[in-house]
């Protein structure tokens, strides 16, 4: 039987055909070294030997000493241990590889899930090659309850008044004003059916076992403000009670395989988990858990397998829409940190934690930088991204970069905000319109009023907006849009922006102040700031500015910068040894990760520069050099 070459030996077939392939000049003569020189004293000559790399995982990338500390409770978890484990997973740390690495060490069938599809979609190619299944909590539904449903789902949009006449919802006066100015307003059957529908939407996202007046939106516009100048009540309440024994029938229809109004995929999740289901699996994954629906975190209580949640409770951004903290919902279980963030430096780490310390929901969690990227906060001239916290924003930044002579590319495409200008429109226009926001105005000038209220603010820069720009001038510059990749700017929301980042990111000036910021605003800017990975720019954000603003100028001024030589040896004096003498050879490296997966090159003076990524396949790609450096930590540079 013939013996196996030695893996040392394999790893040095594969550097040297990884960059004999890629790079005119061979790694050996480069070091001045012979053919047969062991792999690790080619890596010492570079000054860059790492590590002996332990095969303790399939997932690639041997585990740094938090992840082993995950991997140990995983495992003590599925052995009896505490039924739910939670992974506080701060931004940029690795997540994804992690859950590969719980993958490979957990015994047993595995099943992930997560509310985003897109999000599911990536991780079925993580977890090839394992015993993990990767759903969506509604393909899981639907498997085991969606079924029964199926035919209900090919229906059509329908009218709400044919849905108001289904249900038998009559039409409703309500009295706005007071003295002289007190007049009866009808609230129309149809809008009283998209309020039923809207109610039965939150009622199907709650753990609540059938729906109640608190499903109910509060509806702008048809009571008095209170005394201290917020919300009043009074026709609300009248509103909501008029309604609950609607929302009743609404869902008897709704449970019903036979049943004839619209029938949505939310509605057979509800049915599943008031069927008390069980989630096939050894042990159950669950992501992004700070952000996990009621409706989802009630089945989680019903299951008898091992629950490993993953998240980040400083990213919980979707409160608003009913989302909660399932990593805050199990406060016995055992809790484990990822902080080392492989996305950008020490100095906006700095940034980072500085807004969690303000947190007052606190997180035990505190990010790392890391030491090689040599992140920047700093103004800058032209961001590659510019994030808000409101769509009125993001609007008003895409308007001012178009009359600056850019191509602007708006995340989302600005959906919300079309549909919101056109229902404007129609109210200038003399018209109704049926959007929830302003449905209950009679004509723009109501709404300019209302806008103008404390219980308005939240109209109040759209309202601005509309009225310094015109609807058709922002629907024209939505409508027009480039696509992304044909951009120069990206604009975008800070709830749209998690889960991307890029090199450079600026901060809009519509965040809080320190003191007005709530503890979601606070959330909000923690995601937004650790989207940058290069450079931030918080110059413009008063959270960062004025006099009650956060500074930090001196922990990031003491931040620690990367020294070149720590990513490139140093340049030789003359002609690079079988380089054939060529003067501009010197100038020249090679950098490869050491399983000779790819070779980067560039001249010698490029760690801020853009380099070329030569991978096995032939396929090159264009990076900026410290991008590498983040995306691939274990490499080692070569001199060619």
């Amino acid at each position: 039987m013939k013996k196996p070459a030695p893996k040392s030996k394999k790893l040095t077939e594969r550097l040297k055909a990884a960059v004999d392939k890629s790079v005119p000049v061979s790694v050996e003569a480069a070091m001045g070294v012979s053919r047969t020189v062991s792999l690790a004293a080619r890596l010492a000559a570079t000054n860059q030997l790492p590590e002996q790399e332990e095969p303790v995982v399939k997932a690639g990338r041997k585990p740094t000493e938090e992840q082993k500390a995950i991997l140990a409770a995983v495992r003590e978890a599925l052995n009896g241990g505490h039924p739910v484990l939670m992974v506080e997973a701060g931004a940029g740390t690795g997540k994804t590889t992690t859950l590969r690495m719980i993958a490979d060490v957990a015994n047993g069938n595995g099943q992930y899930t997560a509310f985003n599809s897109s999000l599911v979609a990536e991780s079925k190619a993580k977890f090839q090659g394992t015993r993990v299944a990767c759903n969506t909590t509604h393909s899981l539904a639907f498997r085991a309850e969606g079924k029964r449903f199926a035919h209900r789902l090919s229906g059509g949009r329908v009218r709400s008044d044919y849905i108001a006449k289904a249900l038998g919802i009559q039409e409703l006066k309500v009295f706005v004003g007071s003295g002289d100015e007190r007049k009866e307003k009808p609230l129309s059957p149809g809008f009283l059916a998209s309020q039923v529908m809207g109610a039965i939407r939150r009622f199907c996202q709650s753990a609540d076992q059938a729906p109640k007046a608190e499903h109910f939106k509060y509806l702008d516009g048809i009571d008095l403000p209170s005394e201290s100048g917020g919300r009043g009540y009074y026709n609300n309440e009248l509103v909501r009670d008029y309604l609950v024994p609607f929302a009743g029938k609404a869902w008897a229809d709704l449970s019903n395989p036979e049943g004839s109004l619209p029938f949505g995929h939310d509605h057979y999740v509800k049915v599943w988990q008031l069927s008390n289901p069980i989630i096939a699996g050894d042990y159950i994954l669950l992501d992004e858990a700070q952000d996990t629906a009621p409706v989802m975190l009630d089945i989680l209580r019903q299951q008898k397998a091992p629950i490993i949640l993953v998240g980040d409770s400083a990213q919980q951004i979707y409160e608003w829409r009913g989302a909660v903290n399932a990593l805050a919902a199990f406060p016995d279980a055992p809790r484990r940190l990822l902080s080392q963030s492989f996305r950008f430096g020490p100095a906006i780490a700095v940034i980072a934690n500085a807004v969690l310390d303000t947190l007052d929901e606190a997180t035990p969690l505190r990010l790392k930088g890391l030491p090689s990227i040599d992140s920047r906060v700093q103004p800058v001239a032209n961001p590659v991204a510019i994030l808000c916290r409101t769509n009125a924003m993001a609007v008003a930044k895409l308007l001012g970069a178009i009359a600056g002579g850019k191509r602007p590319f708006l995340v989302g495409g600005g959906s919300d905000v079309i549909s919101f200008v056109e229902a404007a429109q129609s109210l200038q226009q003399g018209k109704s319109t049926g959007h929830p926001d302003l449905a209950l105005f009679g004509n723009w000038v109501e709404v300019q009023e209302y806008s103008k209220l404390d219980e308005g603010e939240d109209l109040r820069l759209m309202v601005k907006l509309i009225d310094e720009f015109t609807c058709d001038a922002i629907l024209g510059a939505l409508k027009a849009m480039p696509a992304e990749k044909d951009a120069d700017l990206v604009i975008s929301t800070a709830h749209k922006s998690k889960g991307r980042e890029w090199d450079s990111v600026q901060l809009a000036a519509d965040f809080p102040t320190k003191s007005k910021c709530s503890d979601s605003d606070r959330k909000l800017l923690y995601v937004s700031v650790t989207r940058a990975k290069l450079e931030l720019d918080v110059s413009q954000c008063p959270f960062f500015t004025g006099n009650d603003s956060l500074d930090v100028s001196g922990a990031i001024a003491a931040c620690p910068k990367p020294e070149a030589k720590s990513i490139l040896s140093p340049a030789p004096a003359g002609p690079v040894a079988g380089g054939g003498g060529k003067r501009g050879d010197e100038m020249n490296f090679s950098w490869a990760k050491y399983d000779g997966a790819w070779v980067v090159r560039g001249p010698y003076d490029s760690v801020g520069k853009t380099v070329d990524v030569y991978r096995k396949d032939g396929s090159k790609q264009s990076k900026k050099l410290l991008a590498v450096v983040r995306e691939f930590p274990e490499a080692t540079l070569y001199k060619v």
